[in-house]
């Protein structure tokens, strides 16, 4: 797999930390955020300096912005990252509201770093077969 540039957004500090050293070693370049605030002041930075972040991965319930609220945002500002979910808990009409906003995959916790891995690849491995890189997974 290819490494990329990643935001990483979750409210849990210990998840967030486990999950920024898998992705690191795996050679991917990872920012973090506690909030979805946070994130989308991080997004907007990167936009203005011309950097890229290939892939968002956030936290769909937290605390202020939710996950569900920041890909709302994102979309409305015409920045459409590609994105997966993380979330203990969901149901059918927020995995509606995802795959409309376009987040390309939902992975429920708990999780292993494998599964995650491998859902980035997957997601990542298509890009190259998607000229218009908007892919939905689920």
């Amino acid at each position: 797999m290819e490494s990329c540039n990643i935001l990483l957004v979750d409210d849990e500090e210990n998840l967030t930390q486990c999950l920024e050293l898998v992705l690191s070693i795996e050679g991917h370049t990872v920012t973090t955020a506690n909030s979805g605030e946070k994130a989308l002041e991080l997004i907007r930075g990167s936009y203005e300096r011309d950097s890229k972040i290939d892939l968002l991965i956030t936290d769909i319930c937290m605390p202020g912005m939710s996950g569900l609220e920041l890909i709302k945002n994102l979309n409305q500002q015409k920045i459409c990252p590609l994105t997966i979910g993380i979330s203990g808990f969901t149901d059918d009409e927020t995995i509606a509201e995802l795959h409309e906003k376009g987040c390309n995959d939902l992975i429920l916790k708990p999780f292993s770093s494998k599964e995650l891995l491998c859902r980035i690849s997957d997601i990542m491995g298509q890009l190259k077969f998607d000229s218009d890189a908007h892919i939905n997974m689920f």
